[in-house]
């Protein structure tokens, strides 16, 4: 645990790392650097592009989580549910709907 956390201190603190990919027994965990717009007060639509795929034998029923220094925020779809490993089709430009005030992270699709 204490080797995950040291890694992900680095990519925070890494001026050339923009993201990492954490993949662990409960969850598939993006992390970016901190960014203002996602630590202040903001509602809107985000462009992410996702630079790293789920690895292959990744267990397609955990949930996909992003991080980018105040804590994981769960993805989820329109709907609500939570978007899993297997909804995001890996590398690319996606589109998302942020709610900091509600902490809500929804992929629109």
């Amino acid at each position: 645990v204490m080797g995950a956390v040291n890694i992900l201190e680095c990519v925070r603190q890494s001026s050339c790392v923009k993201s990492f990919l954490n993949v662990t027994t409960d969850k598939v965990q993006y992390t970016f650097r901190s960014h203002t717009q996602l630590l202040a007060p903001f509602v809107g639509l985000l462009i992410v592009r996702l630079g790293h795929a789920t690895p292959s034998g990744t267990d397609g029923t955990l949930p996909v989580v992003f991080n980018s220094g105040d804590g994981d925020t769960i993805v989820t779809k329109l709907g609500g549910e939570q978007l899993k490993a297997k909804d995001l089709p890996g590398t690319g430009v996606y589109l998302f709907f942020y709610d900091a005030y509600g902490k809500t992270l929804q992929i629109i699709q």
